[in-house]
C-alpha cells in the first residue's frame, strides 16, 4: 500500500489531468504526492462504480482530507484470500452474520463474468487431467499386459535354473524402477522447459510476473506415474512369479486364483483412490471412471463379436480363415480388452476436444458481438 503523503492512480487520472509520476495532487484539503500508477486493483468491481477512475491512499491521511463527512456515501472493504476450503468456511459463517448494511462479495458473486470463465476452466483443467492420467493408466496397462504374456517361457527358464519366486518379483520391479527413473526424468525436463517457454511469452502480456510453484509440483507428476506403473505393474509381475516350469514343453498359460484377482482388484482400487485424490474432485472423477469402465466393458464385448461375425465369412471359404477364427476364438479375452482399451482411448480424445470446443463457445457468447480488441 502506499505510505502517508502518497497516492496511487489510474492512468487514465494521470491523461485526464494532465499530471506525470512524482507530481503532486489535490485531494480535499490535502496535496499528496503522486507515487505509482496503478495497472490493475484485485477490488475493482464492475457495475457503474468502474466508470469512475480509482486511487489508493493510506488511512492515515484520511481525515486530513476533509472528504468523508456525515451523509457522505462511503464504502468500506475487507479483502480477504487464503486457501479455497478455508475461505468457503468462512463465508458460510459470515452469511449468517451481517447486518443490513452489510454485503459479502467473492469472485463469482462480484465478478458473474470472470468468475464463470475461471470456473469453467477449473473444470476442464480437471477434466483434461484426469483423461491425461486415464490414457497414461490405459498405456501402461496394456503394454504391461502385452510385455507379461510374452515372458512367461523366460521366467519357467529362470525358475527351472532355481531362481525363487521372491527374486523373479524383485527382477522385473527392478526393470519397472529403471523405465521409471528414466522415463520421468526427461517428462520432468520437457515440462520444465514447456512451463519457462509459456511464461517467457505470458510475462509480455500479464502486468506482474506468474507465481513460481512449488517444488512438490515438479514432482507430482514423476510421483504420479510411479503410483500408476507399481499398480499396474504388481499384478502381471506377481502372475509370471506363480508360472509353471512345464510351460517350457507346452504351450500353457497359468489360470488366474483368486489371489491374483483379488490383488488386481486391490491394485485397481488404489489407483482410483489415487486419481480421486489426485484430482481433489471426487464426485466427477468417481463418476467418469465408471461410466468409462462401463462403456470400455461393453464396446470391447461388441468389438469382439463383431470381429468374429466378420470372420466367419472368410472361414466358409478360405482356409486361412478357419485358421483365423480358431485364433480369434483363443484369444478372445485379450481381443475384447485390447478392442476396448483402444475404444477407450479414442473416446477420451474425442471427450477433450468436444469439451474444449463447448469452453471456447461458452467464452465467446459472453462477449458482445461488437466487443473489440486493443493492443
Amino acid at each position: 500500500m502506499p505510505p502517508p503523503g502518497e497516492v496511487w492512480v489510474e492512468a487514465r487520472i494521470l491523461s485526464q489531468l494532465g499530471l506525470a509520476r512524482g507530481d503532486s495532487i489535490t485531494l480535499g484539503y490535502s496535496e499528496l504526492r503522486i507515487g505509482a500508477e496503478m495497472l490493475s486493483s484485485p477490488d475493482r468491481g464492475t457495475g457503474f462504480r468502474s466508470f469512475s477512475p480509482q486511487l489508493v491512499m493510506h488511512s492515515d491521511d484520511l481525515d486530513a482530507t476533509g472528504i468523508l463527512a456525515p451523509g457522505s456515501r462511503a464504502q468500506f472493504r475487507l479483502l480477504m484470500a487464503g486457501p479455497a476450503d478455508v475461505l468457503e468456511q468462512f463465508e458460510i459463517q459470515l452469511q449468517d452474520s451481517l447486518s443490513s448494511d452489510e454485503q459479502l462479495f467473492s469472485l463469482r458473486a462480484d465478478q458473474p463474468m470472470t468468475g464463470a470463465a475461471l470456473g469453467s476452466a477449473l473444470s476442464y483443467l480437471k477434466l483434461t487431467a484426469l483423461i491425461a492420467l486415464l490414457l497414461a493408466a490405459l498405456t501402461i496397462f496394456l503394454s504391461l499386459r502385452r510385455f507379461s504374456n510374452g515372458q512367461h517361457k523366460r521366467c519357467a527358464l529362470l525358475l527351472s535354473l532355481g531362481m525363487s519366486a521372491n527374486d523373479l518379483i524383485r527382477l522385473y520391479l527392478c526393470q519397472l524402477l529403471i523405465a521409471w527413473l528414466a522415463l520421468s526424468l526427461l517428462g520432468t525436463l520437457t515440462g520444465v522447459l514447456l512451463e519457462q517457454l509459456i511464461l517467457s511469452w505470458l510475462n509480455e502480456l500479464l502486468p506482474e510476473q506468474l507465481p513460481q510453484p512449488t517444488a512438490w509440483r515438479y514432482l507430482s507428476g514423476s510421483a504420479m506415474g510411479f503410483s500408476l506403473l507399481i499398480l499396474l505393474g504388481l499384478p502381471p509381475v506377481l502372475q509370471l512369479s506363480r508360472v509353471a516350469v512345464s510351460s517350457l514343453f507346452r504351450d500353457e498359460v497359468s489360470a488366474s486364483d483368486k489371489r491374483a484377482v483379488s490383488i488386481q482388484l486391490v491394485c485397481f482400487a488404489l489407483l482410483a483412490a489415487a486419481l480421486l485424490t489426485f484430482l481433489e474432485a471426487p464426485l466427477a472423477a468417481l463418476t467418469l471412471l465408471l461410466l468409462i469402465l462401463i462403456g470400455g466393458a461393453v464396446f470391447g464385448w461388441i468389438a469382439q463379436r463383431s470381429l468374429r461375425l466378420l470372420t466367419r465369412p472368410l472361414a466358409n471359404k478360405l482356409l486361412l480363415g478357419r485358421l483365423l477364427l480358431m485364433r480369434l476364438e483363443q484369444q478372445k479375452r485379450w481381443h475384447r480388452l485390447q478392442a476396448g482399451v483402444v475404444i477407450l482411448l479414442m473416446t477420451l480424445l474425442s471427450l477433450v476436444w468436444i469439451s474444449r470446443t463447448d469452453l471456447l463457445a461458452d467464452w465467446q457468447a459472453q462477449i458482445p458481438d461488437e466487443t473489440q480488441t486493443t493492443s
